[in-house]
């Protein structure tokens, strides 16, 4: 059986590194910010039936994980951390 390759339509058309690098940063903002996952990802852009799981997947990403990890480091220091579990 030959493979038949199905053609793309135009509206899913490749995003350029440049337009995925935004996304995911507007992303990890929103997600620093306090809103769910399919929040960030519908704001950044992504289909409301897919935000979710498309944004599992980018924090899934070791990149993506140690750069969501350095931003909240910068907004919630360990100090804040610790009077929360202390008190």
């Amino acid at each position: 059986m030959k493979k038949v390759k199905q053609n793309q339509p135009k509206h899913h058309i490749g995003k350029s590194k440049d337009v995925v690098k935004v996304r995911r940063k507007k992303i990890l903002k929103a997600l620093i910010e306090g809103k769910t996952q399919e929040q960030a990802g519908i704001e950044a852009g992504l289909s409301p039936h897919t935000a979710q799981s498309q944004v599992s997947q980018i924090l899934m990403n070791p990149n993506e994980k140690a750069s969501f990890k350095e931003l909240l480091d910068e907004v919630v220091p360990d100090g804040i951390l610790v009077k929360k579990y202390h008190s």
